[in-house]
């Protein structure tokens, strides 16, 4: 079995498993909090 096979199939698990769609939705704002707080950091 091919490496890229095996992470087809793990990327297909990932998109099923409901859990790691929440960490998903829940780790993108605070990523772009942080970002927010490190440009206003930065400039401000």
């Amino acid at each position: 079995m091919s490496i890229i096979k095996k992470i087809d199939k793990f990327n297909r698990k990932l998109l099923k498993s409901k859990k790691f769609w929440a960490i998903v939705i829940l780790t993108k704002p605070i990523k772009y909090l942080i970002f927010g707080i490190i440009l206003v950091k930065l400039f401000g």
